[in-house]
C-alpha cells in the first residue's frame, strides 16, 4: 500500500458518548456464566446518524443499539442500551470518514459501552461477573 493511501489516526477520535437508553431488569439471580442451562442472546447494531462539516474538520455521529439477556430456569437478566459516540477528524475526505467512523467509532462506543454494562451488572447481580464478546466492527456491516 502506499504512503499517501494510509489513514493517519491520530487525526481521528472519539470525542465523547451520551447513553441515550438504558433499560436493565434482574430478578435477583445468581448467574454461572459457565452453567450450561443458562441461555444467552447479545445482539448489537447500529448506524451512522449524521455527519457534518468538510475536508478540514468532520464531526458525526453513530448510534448502537446493545442487547443483552442471560436466562436459566430460575430468573433474567436483561440490559438494553442505545449509546451514541460523537467522532471528529481532520485533514481526511468524508468517505476515510465514514469508514473510520463505523469502524474505530464503533469499536470505541462498544468498549464504552460494554464497561458500562459489565459495571452495572457487576452492582446489581451476585457471583459471577458478566462477560460480552468482543466484537469487530466493519463498516460494510452497517447502516451508512
Amino acid at each position: 500500500m502506499k504512503q499517501e493511501n494510509l489513514i493517519n489516526l491520530n487525526q481521528f477520535s472519539i470525542v465523547g458518548h451520551t447513553i441515550a437508553k438504558f433499560d436493565f431488569i434482574n430478578t435477583y439471580a445468581v448467574f454461572s456464566m459457565s452453567d450450561p442451562a443458562l441461555k444467552k442472546e447479545f445482539n448489537v447494531d447500529g448506524g451512522l446518524i449524521d455527519v457534518r462539516g468538510d475536508t478540514s474538520g468532520w464531526q458525526g455521529d453513530i448510534a448502537l443499539d446493545i442487547h443483552v439477556k442471560l436466562s436459566n430456569n430460575d430468573a433474567e437478566l436483561k440490559a438494553d442500551m442505545k449509546i451514541i459516540g460523537h467522532a471528529a477528524a481532520t485533514h481526511m475526505s468524508k468517505a476515510d470518514f465514514v469508514s473510520m467512523t463505523l469502524s474505530k467509532g464503533c469499536d470505541e462506543t462498544f468498549s464504552i459501552a460494554k464497561a458500562a454494562i459489565i459495571a452495572f451488572a457487576a452492582m446489581a447481580v451476585p457471583g459471577e461477573r458478566l462477560t460480552l464478546p468482543t466484537v469487530s466492527f466493519d463498516d460494510r456491516n452497517f447502516k451508512r
